[in-house]
Order: structure tokens, then sequence, then C-alpha cells
């Protein structure tokens, strides 16, 4: 008999927590461990989960202390790691890159039906990201907010490679690889790069013209 898979709650709303709790737990193969109304909450209660690990996170896009992409990274970098699900307003294309830099498994809107969500949910355990497709025209402009020595991490990331294997590509430590990762969060987010100028039109022009590792040009790019 398989395991039921575990799951996280991460939402500041109560009514769509405790809604949640309930739809997610009319499936017989799904039990909801823990619940938190903010990102500081499940940072608290995460030690004590580790006893019993969680499969996966279900964390709100905004939270009222933390960004749900930051605790997002948190999470994926965590040993061992759950999968995690981005819940949105929309599964709009401009969250795909973020997410995709964060570890997230899959983007998940609101305003679909509910009731697809746990198939998402043990997708995201099974390894199957599902994230938002991307236009080249936004990914370049994503991209070129990104320093250059990053986009084969963005590529790579985007395409499912896992964390060891691309710090093993770019022969880095896994510990630079995250720091990177999360300074590119930081600025796909929409925080400034540190200088406050945005990228000009040429620099975009010429990330539209870039010949990309073959990670960066695979059909999940568009």
């Amino acid at each position: 008999m398989t395991a039921a898979i575990r799951v996280l709650v991460v939402d500041d709303h109560p009514a769509v927590r405790t809604g949640m709790q309930a739809m997610l737990e009319r499936d017989p193969g799904i039990v909801v461990a823990a619940t938190a109304a903010t990102g500081g909450e499940a940072h608290t209660m995460w030690p004590a989960l580790e006893g019993a690990p969680v499969d996966v996170v279900l964390v709100d896009h905004h939270l009222p202390d933390e960004d749900g992409l930051s605790l997002c990274l948190w999470l994926t970098t965590r040993a061992p790691a759950p999968a995690v699900v981005i819940a949105a307003a929309t599964a709009d294309e401009a969250l795909a890159l973020p997410a995709a830099v964060a570890g997230a498994s899959a983007v998940w809107s609101k305003t679909c039906d509910p009731c697809g969500l746990p198939a998402i949910l043990r997708a995201a355990v099974a390894g199957e990201p599902d994230l938002p497709a991307v236009s080249p025209s936004i990914g370049a402009v994503q991209a070129a907010r990104l320093a250059p020595e990053d986009l084969p991490i963005l590529g790579m990331l985007r395409n499912g490679v896992a964390p060891a294997e691309i710090a093993a590509t770019l022969g880095i430590e896994p510990t630079e690889l995250s720091a990177r990762r999360w300074a590119m969060l930081e600025v796909l987010a929409g925080s400034p790069r540190g200088d406050g100028e945005p990228r000009s039109m040429p620099r975009i022009q010429a990330i539209r013209t870039l010949s990309f590792p073959s990670v960066m040009t695979s059909p999940r790019w568009s």
C-alpha cells in the first residue's frame, strides 16, 4: 500500500488554510501534516517536521512577511528537500523563471478548479515539474536582467536539472550555486540589482539573439 503524501500548506488567510486542508484530506492519499500562516511560522516549525518529513509544500506566492518564492528556495535547499508548489492568483508566464530559480515544481493558479490540485501535488512529489510556458519575449526580458554567467544556471534550472548536477557541470561548489540562485531570485523577483539602473534595450536584444546552451533552447523554454 502506497504511503500517503504529507503536505504543508502555507497561506496567510485562515479560511484558505482551513479550506485547503479540508479539500486535500478528502483524498485518501493525502495528509495535511501542518499549516502555517507566514514564512516565519514555516521556518519555525520546520525542525519539528524534519522528524516526520513532508513530501510537498503548497506555498502562497504572497505572504505577509516573506515572498513565497524566497521561502520556496529556502525549502528546496533543505536536506532532504520537499517538492514545492507555488499558489498564485494566476499562473502567469512571468512567474515561471523566478519559480524555476526558486526550485518550485509547479505554479498552481488559485482560479483553477481546486479538485485538480491533488494531482499537481502528486506530480510534484514524483518529480514531474509543471511550470508555465515562457514566450521568447518574456524569457529574453527576464534573462537580460541577469549576469551572463548566470544564464546557464537559469537554463538548466528551467529544464529540471538537479542543483548537484548543475554545480558539477559548471565546476562550482554547491554553496556557490546556492548563493548565486539567491542573487538571481532577488533580481527576477523585482528587487534592484544594486546599481539601480535598468537594463537597456540593446542588452535585451543581445539576449534574444544570444546562442544559448542547448538547455536554454529546448521545448520547455518556448
